[in-house]
């Protein structure tokens, strides 16, 4: 596999903030199915009730923040 996107990347960091490892460089390669399966087998404990498809919107939306870069920074206290 080629080095990950910057976007997948910034998915594969937001993924630490819930699940108890962070996802495989080689995720981005399963099919949708799996995809969603490998989040629920690896949901933190708080999410592990929710499926598969909406913890992958959780992900995505955190890594979304990072990609457009809506967060604070220091610079600006």
């Amino acid at each position: 596999m080629d080095k990950l996107s910057f976007e997948d990347a910034c998915f594969q960091w937001a993924s630490r903030q819930f699940l108890y490892d962070p996802v495989p460089d080689d995720y981005f390669e399963l099919l949708e199915e799996e995809q969603y399966k490998h989040l629920e087998a690896y949901a933190w404990e708080p999410i592990s009730h929710h499926d598969g498809y909406k913890i992958a919107g959780y992900i995505d939306s955190l890594a979304d923040h990072i990609i457009k870069k809506w967060y604070p920074n220091k610079e600006d206290y």
